[in-house]
């Protein structure tokens, strides 16, 4: 039913009469000639709602209804009714999403690259949220004549690096989950830690990744153990940042193969370091996981041994050696299958390198993805799984521990366990941070080496 003119309102006595004997009713009769203010003051509508009151004419709900529903008047205006109206429903708010990141620019004079973004997809409005985070990003460029400004160069050590006993050259691939950990080793519950899973995944031959390290802390009366790290030197152990930043690692074990039996064999030595200090990659800020690296300082120097030896760092050419579709393995106690048990023994397998923009496409469709990268991956992270979809993958239990390549006789670390989504999934490969990444070399320089 279209609505009634206001003349028609006006001039057909069945309605004045209405409307008065309504406002006399409700103590608010002001009779034809006289004047109210009342306009735009708040009312309560018969449905108990806030409303508020309009001259009859601006308000449509009351001029549709007017012959079916009484209108509520809360004065006049001369001749015409000022009626209580509901007010207007606020437009939700739209809140403001960035749009992709630009490509990344030519490296300045400074070795730096920009990019930026903008807060447009879509804009905010109607009092929505700004879009978070920065407008712009830079990064230091590690590639060319700008690599010759980060110092990568081998420090000057005194010892053999990365030989490994022998090998089972097992499969062995951990990606991290939540757990609540078991009788023997405990997880925190979040969903950075990895854990060795697949068919594919073996139990390691004694000792034969002597720079394995586990991380734990004394808790209700015993020795819990939640990450692994590997060990650089005599005093310094490599591990991922989410580890220590989210447990209090006070313990630090060398030369273990098997944390159930107290017997590891006939000379071998087991030793647990208290720790002295941790010291975070300045670039790791969570949520965020880029540079998800810390050096744990031991307490007392390591004496190094057959079952206690470090690993190799690819310094100076070794960081500018592609990796693509490059075999490497990575070692744990994790579990073998998600929300299985933790192995008390040291597992191993082998994964294979991809390029970055396969864990980009699997990752960003998860929720978290943007808070965790909200950049993308970039030349600090590597992405690697199971090429053959069997399932080898990191699980439980082992996050911080060490992806490491074989070059000639010697092992050389590549990765460190930082990121994955459940155990074995064919699109999620593990998300790994790149030791070969020249900032993350030349930090663990400064840092471990300085001294050596």
């Amino acid at each position: 039913m279209a609505a009634p003119a206001i003349c028609d309102l006006l001039y057909l006595p069945a309605i004045v009469t209405l409307v008065i004997v309504s406002a006399h009713a409700q103590g608010n009769v002001q009779f034809p000639g006289s004047s109210s203010d009342s306009s735009s003051e708040s009312c309560v509508l018969p449905s108990g709602e806030t409303g508020i009151c309009k001259l009859i004419n601006d308000c449509p709900e009351a001029l549709e209804n007017l012959f079916t529903q009484r209108p509520k008047i809360c004065s006049f205006q001369g001749r015409t009714p000022i009626v209580c109206c509901a007010a207007a429903s606020a437009p939700l708010p739209v809140h403001g999403n960035w749009s992709p990141w630009s490509a990344w620019s030519s490296c300045s004079a400074e070795c730096q690259r920009q990019r930026s973004r903008t807060c447009s997809d879509p804009v905010p409005k109607n009092g929505g949220r700004n879009c978070p985070g920065e407008r712009t990003s830079s990064e230091n460029c590690t590639t060319g004549e700008c690599a010759k400004t980060i110092d990568i160069s081998p420090p000057t050590t005194n010892f053999e690096c990365g030989k490994a006993t022998q090998v089972t050259h097992g499969l062995f691939r951990r990606k991290r989950a939540f757990s609540q950990g078991n009788t023997v080793l405990e997880v925190s519950p979040f969903t950075d830690i990895f854990a060795l899973a697949g068919p594919a995944v073996r139990e390691s031959t004694r000792n034969a990744w002597p720079w394995m390290a586990l991380l734990g802390q004394d808790r209700a009366g015993r020795r819990s153990w939640f990450c692994s790290g590997v060990l650089l030197n005599q005093q310094w152990v490599l591990t991922a940042a989410h580890c220590t930043n989210r447990l209090n690692v006070t313990w630090v074990r060398l030369g273990e193969h098997d944390f159930s039996n107290a017997d590891d064999g006939v000379g071998v030595r087991v030793e647990d370091f208290s720790v002295a200090e941790v010291i975070y990659h300045p670039g790791y800020k969570p949520p965020q996981a880029y540079h998800d690296i810390s050096l744990i300082r031991l307490a007392k120097p390591v004496q190094l041994r057959r079952e206690a030896r470090p690993i190799c760092l690819p310094w100076g050419h070794e960081a500018d050696l592609p990796l693509e579709d490059k075999t490497v393995t990575i070692t744990g106690w994790g579990a073998r299958f998600f929300g299985g048990p933790f192995s008390p023994v040291l597992n191993e397998v082998n994964v294979t390198v991809f390029e970055n923009k396969i864990c980009a496409n699997s990752y960003s469709t998860l929720l978290d993805y943007k808070f965790n990268y909200p950049q993308s991956l970039g030349e600090e992270s590597i992405c690697a799984g199971d090429n053959l979809d069997q399932g080898n993958d990191s699980c439980e239990g082992d996050s911080g521990g060490p992806a490491v390549l074989l070059r000639g006789s010697h092992y050389t670390l590549v990765g460190i366990v930082s990121k994955g989504f459940g155990c074995g999934k064919k699109d999620f490969p593990g998300i790994y941070v790149r030791a070969q990444y020249p900032e993350h070399l030349a930090w663990i320089k400064k840092v471990a080496f300085s001294n050596t």
